[in-house]
């Protein structure tokens, strides 16, 4: 999916880009929401954008869905897994349902671990792939169903 954006600052490396809010961001939450409709992301600056500037930003709709079935997958197979276990030695019902809550806390304890490793890994980081000096230029693009 690009999205077009306009950035806002520029930190040594790193430039913040704005973008309207679309119906996208809704499912998504990969940008910080901002006053007046618009959501900002810090990305990585390789195409050396400047302030002002409209960029094309790509973000890949596969690091969306699996950061879903991360955050949504992992704990709900772990509190399975806890319960079949349980179930399997027999444990009366309280012991049970210590041992499902504890496998979800494991399982919420691998999210939040494997977020840390992709948040480092730029394998599935949203990124700048097209610089554009003027807004008309861009504008064109959004004419012809850029986005």
């Amino acid at each position: 999916m690009l999205e077009l954006g306009k950035v806002t600052a520029v930190m040594d490396d790193k430039v913040q880009v704005q973008f309207p809010r679309t119906s996208a961001c809704d499912k998504c939450k990969l940008c910080s929401n901002e006053s007046g409709g618009n959501v900002s992301l810090t990305l990585k600056n390789d195409v050396n954008a400047k302030e002002g500037d409209i960029v094309a930003v790509e973000i890949l709709g596969k690091a969306v869905t699996i950061s879903y079935l991360i955050v949504f997958g992992i704990p709900i197979l772990t509190l399975f897994l806890g319960m079949i276990i349980a179930s399997a030695a027999k444990l009366n019902e309280l012991y049970s349902i210590i041992a499902a809550a504890a496998s979800l806390l494991i399982g919420f304890a691998i999210v939040f671990f494997l977020d840390k490793t992709i948040a480092k890994s730029e394998k599935f980081a949203p990124k700048i792939v097209k610089v554009y000096q003027s807004s008309s230029q861009a504008e064109e693009l959004e004419n012809d169903n850029f986005k």
